[in-house]
């Protein structure tokens, strides 16, 4: 069985998580829309969850690092 794949490399500079994430739903949802496909709900869903920044785990290690800095 072929699979094929293609990888597209795109930069998106934004001032918070939120910004970066309507950049990557909105047209992603949009192509799940004309498709029929299931909804992702770009609204209900926040940056922070996209990159998992709101992981238990992944909160530790970020307070732990910020607060051996100082």
């Amino acid at each position: 069985m072929a699979v094929a794949c293609m990888l597209l490399l795109f930069i998106i500079v934004a001032h918070n998580f939120a910004d970066i994430a309507h950049h990557i739903l909105q047209p992603l949802e949009k192509m799940r829309r004309e498709n029929d496909l299931v909804k992702i709900f770009p609204q209900y869903l926040t940056g922070e969850d996209l990159f998992g920044l709101s992981d238990p785990t992944v909160l530790k290690i970020i307070e732990s690092v910020s607060v051996s800095r100082f």
